[in-house]
């Protein structure tokens, strides 16, 4: 049996229209023709990203189980299009998009395919940049300040625990740090001037609001959030968050210097956009330069 799957956004016709003419389609070409076509598509993606562990049978299924979701889940061909945490193995989480996409993801893509599957992925939220404006405008933030939704499906927050909205911040830098592995793995410099420096403007303008003044530290804290690991809500100073917050401003500040350096015409469009100066950009360096982070001297270890 054949069946065709279509998506509405992607056509200005009849959707049913089209899924028949899929099916028409397939009944001409016939199953043995695509069960070649699948074949030779799949030795050419697995040429390029099998891992191969020797001496343990378990590991190794474990990761070309994890390698075949990877590359099933998620082909790179649409900006519009991002990856659920759960793949297609389940239902879990409604296929929205995560953090997970940055930190898990997008490495991946970036050594085992065309620079496109993970620039793409990257434009995901560019595209989405006005939306994370407005979700960090709900919770009192202004002048461009960006925070990405936790989940999302358009941009939209859509996830409805407090402590994990309103608090697991550090997934801005997740974002930022995936524009920043995307140049350092492919060498493709020009997604920054044209997409990737507004939004790393926007994460730093949130971070700069995030954090508070404290007296009694006489430095920059970052009070109420959750961590990474979740293991523990409404924290002062996670160390993570902190430092992510720190690096953040400081990765953006270099980019605005080098972008109006050796870009000068996307220099001037996004400081049409952002209203970005030098003054402003002085006050996130002084939030980054005198950031708190908990130590114990006795241990010495930071907390």
């Amino acid at each position: 049996k054949f069946g065709g799957y279509v998506v509405e956004k992607f056509h200005n016709r009849s959707a049913l229209e089209v899924a028949q003419e899929v099916v028409s389609e397939a009944l001409a070409t016939g199953f043995d023709a695509y069960l070649t076509q699948q074949h030779q598509a799949w030795e050419t993606i697995w040429s390029t990203s099998d891992i191969t562990i020797e001496g343990d049978v378990k590991a190794q299924q474990g990761i070309r189980f994890n390698v075949f979701q990877l590359n099933q889940t998620y082909s790179g061909k649409n900006p519009q299009l991002n990856i659920g945490p759960k793949g297609f193995t389940g239902e879990k989480y409604g296929g929205s998009t995560y953090w997970d996409t940055e930190a898990y993801c997008i490495p991946f893509y970036m050594a085992t395919k065309n620079q496109r599957v993970a620039r793409n992925l990257l434009q995901y939220r560019y595209n989405q940049l006005d939306r994370a404006i407005e979700n960090a405008q709900k919770l009192g933030f202004k002048e461009g300040a960006a925070l990405y939704p936790m989940v999302t499906m358009n941009g939209e927050e859509c996830h409805n625990e407090w402590e994990i909205t309103f608090e697991e911040i550090h997934r801005n830098a997740a974002i930022a740090f995936a524009i920043f592995n995307y140049y350092r793995y492919t060498g493709d410099y020009s997604y920054i001037p044209e997409m990737g420096l507004e939004v790393l403007i926007g994460i730093a303008r949130f971070w700069h609001q995030r954090a508070t003044f404290s007296k009694h530290k006489n430095a920059y804290v970052i009070l109420g959030v959750t961590g990474p690991n979740e293991y523990e809500n409404n924290v002062n100073n996670n160390w993570y968050t902190n430092y992510a917050a720190k690096w953040c401003i400081e990765y953006a500040s270099e980019q605005i210097t080098k972008v109006k350096e050796g870009y000068p015409d996307d220099y001037a469009r996004i400081k049409g956009i952002t209203k970005i100066d030098r003054y402003e950009v002085d006050a996130w360096l002084k939030v980054a330069k005198n950031m708190y982070f908990p130590f114990d001297k006795d241990l010495n270890v930071f907390l």
